[in-house]
């Protein structure tokens, strides 16, 4: 009995369960469950007033309690979300809050760059919250590998970047810092950064708890 309407509602979901099912290949399937639970309702509904004139109090409780398992799990962990700490439990989340030191790193970054200068930060740590969320606020120069979208051959550019930030000897890292005009080199807290401070000619400006901040000076 489905008419133009309830069909349009059967391809919509179908569309967003394709969508939610074709990684690899897509690399964001989950965006396919944003709007899937429209359609999804909007078919039950209709499926149930069909059978049904009104909701029964026994069918009302059921739905209660089935759909108060997504708030009851889901709020606790927005709330760790938006509030701030210096050591969150999951992971710190610099993209959303700024601790002095990470103040620190960004206004020397502000003070000494200038339009013409080029910053590198590691793109290979996990996550897409990477640290040129934060570290770029004010930043007048430019990224060798910002947004993969607007970035010329960025997957070149990422693998250059896990070959310094991961494996390169000073002699490979120099070359590379000179090769591609890197000015300014972020090194994340946690990582290695004696082993760039051996680099010839690349100098710490700021060195607190939040990382690193290198200027590299190809004359020295």
């Amino acid at each position: 009995t489905a008419g133009l309407k309830e069909c349009f509602l059967l391809g919509w979901a179908l569309g967003c369960t394709l969508l939610t099912l074709s990684g690899p290949f897509y690399p964001y399937p989950d965006r396919g469950n944003l709007t899937l639970q429209i359609p999804l309702f909007i078919i039950a509904g209709a499926i149930y007033f069909a059978w049904r004139p009104r909701v029964s109090a026994k069918h009302a409780l059921i739905a209660v309690a089935i759909l108060a398992v997504g708030p009851l799990w889901r709020t606790p962990r927005r709330l760790d979300l938006v509030t701030f700490a210096e050591q969150p439990r999951n992971a710190p989340r610099s993209y959303m809050w700024l601790s002095p030191d990470h103040q620190a790193l960004v206004g020397a970054l502000r003070a000494n760059a200038g339009e013409h200068d080029v910053l590198i930060v590691d793109k290979t740590r996990p996550g897409y919250m990477t640290d040129d969320l934060w570290l770029t606020l004010g930043y007048p120069g430019l990224l060798y590998a910002g947004h993969y979208a607007v970035t010329p051959e960025f997957e070149r550019k990422r693998a250059e970047l896990t070959e310094f930030y991961t494996a390169a000897d000073a002699s490979a890292a120099r070359e590379f810092l000179e090769r591609e005009g890197i000015t300014f080199v972020y090194v994340a807290a946690g990582q290695d950064a004696a082993r760039f401070a051996g680099i010839p000619g690349l100098h710490p400006l700021v060195s607190n708890t939040a990382g690193t901040l290198f200027r590299y000076s190809p004359e020295e």
